[in-house]
């Protein structure tokens, strides 16, 4: 009976998170009169890496609709606010949640007109246009924003995934975009029945390895007080390779556009185009602070999500211990060595998924909005792994078998 219970609250959370990506879809969908897009429709067609940035923030910029500077803001707003807490200006320790929350959303409104103000000013209004008009749609799309993070805010706690289910949705959404208006389907339309094989065999050959690689874990022999025989030998401390999972990517994209918005509002003053176009990723400036952005995170999604420092209080007071390595701190600074070693190989293969795809496209030129396909896909391979992995621990929640015999 407790089995069904699980199973069906898991897909009870799955059909809130259905409910959620269709008023999603539909906000996106709600697109302004009397403004044309026309820059962004070009930027993306001559920078096609754009499209993977604006997919992995939820940007949807084809139009200007409710849901158009999508998660953007609020992802900015959490790695400011961990930045803040970590060098102390901001003692967050001392807050309370709703205080913490209620600064946060401060700051994220605060980057939101920053935002809007920095897209409105790329675009061109069909009508003459008042002040009072670009406020009102300025704090339309703020207001789509606060729906954006309220819908993610409900999928945590009645859905699956949060609110990485809704950029997973953006992502394919411009994705499907990519395939038809780009270069992309012309490498199916040859001719040579060979090529078609071999050009799907290595997407396909690409992504299971890189799949499996995310699939990996380092596993730390753990001596366990509590158990003897068979099962004290396999005890261990597994560390996953992937730590960060897709979060990386989503925020370094997401850190990597607002300095171009600066840019665009500064360009209201003074001549800044060649200042924009540098910081577009498939540019040297703009790849290489994309690359060191994406290779700082990692790290630091790795140390939040494996909190060394507590894994160390928590083995000392059970008793629990490492071969040949002394409770305390000797054993925190093990945990530290072991994570830095594996987010380090991460870090790399990071880098590689994303700098490797900038340099081919500095090369292939007229057809650089194919080497963006493989990234975009294991961003979402990423997403739905992690989505996957919260529903089956729901659905499965009663279902395992007893491992201890009487």
């Amino acid at each position: 009976m407790r089995e069904n219970v699980y199973k069906w609250t898991a897909i009870k959370r799955l059909t809130f998170s259905l409910l959620i990506v269709s008023i999603y879809i539909l906000g996106s969908n709600l697109a302004f009169p009397g403004i044309s897009t026309q820059f962004y429709i070009n930027l993306l067609h001559n920078s096609p890496g754009l499209s993977l940035a604006f997919g992995a923030t939820g940007l949807s910029l084809e139009h200007i609709s409710l849901f158009t500077i999508g998660l953007s803001p609020w992802m900015s707003t959490l790695i400011l606010w961990q930045v803040l807490s970590v060098t102390k200006i901001i003692t967050s320790e001392n807050l309370t949640i709703a205080q913490s929350y209620r600064i946060k959303f401060i700051l994220c409104l605060f980057l939101g007109i920053i935002q809007s103000l920095g897209i409105l000013s790329q675009v061109s209004f069909i009508d003459n246009h008042s002040t009072t008009y670009v406020v009102s749609i300025v704090l339309i799309l703020i207001a789509g924003m606060c729906i954006i993070i309220w819908l993610g805010n409900m999928n945590v706690q009645y859905g699956v995934g949060g609110s990485t289910l809704l950029i997973m949705i953006n992502i394919i959404k411009n994705l499907s975009h990519s395939i038809v208006n780009t270069h992309i389907l012309t490498l199916f339309y040859s001719e040579n029945i060979f090529v078609k094989v071999v050009t799907l065999f290595f997407i396909f050959f690409i992504l299971f390895i890189i799949f499996r690689f995310f699939q990996g874990e380092r596993r730390l022999p753990l001596v366990h007080v509590m158990l003897d025989g068979k099962y004290a030998s396999q005890s261990y401390l597994p560390i996953s390779i992937n730590l960060a999972g897709g979060m990386p990517f989503m925020y370094a994209f997401s850190i990597m556009l607002f300095p171009q918005y600066i840019v665009s509002l500064m360009g209201q003053l003074i001549d800044t185009k060649d200042l924009y176009n540098q910081l577009l990723i498939d540019h040297a400036l703009g790849g290489t602070l994309l690359i060191v952005i994406i290779i700082l995170l990692t790290y630091g999604f790795s140390y939040i999500n494996i909190d060394y420092k507590t894994l160390a209080d928590n083995f000392k007071k059970s008793g629990d211990y490492f071969v040949n390595v002394y409770p305390g701190k000797n054993t925190e600074r093990y945990i530290f060595h072991r994570t830095t070693e594996v987010a380090t190989v991460v870090a790399i293969f990071n880098s590689l998924t994303i700098g490797l795809p900038l340099v081919f496209a500095g090369l292939m030129n007229q057809k650089t909005d194919v080497v963006y396909l493989i990234p975009t896909i294991i961003m979402i391979m990423l997403l739905m792994q992690g989505i996957c992995t919260q529903f089956h621990q729901t659905y499965y929640r009663n279902s395992y078998q007893t491992f201890l015999k009487d």
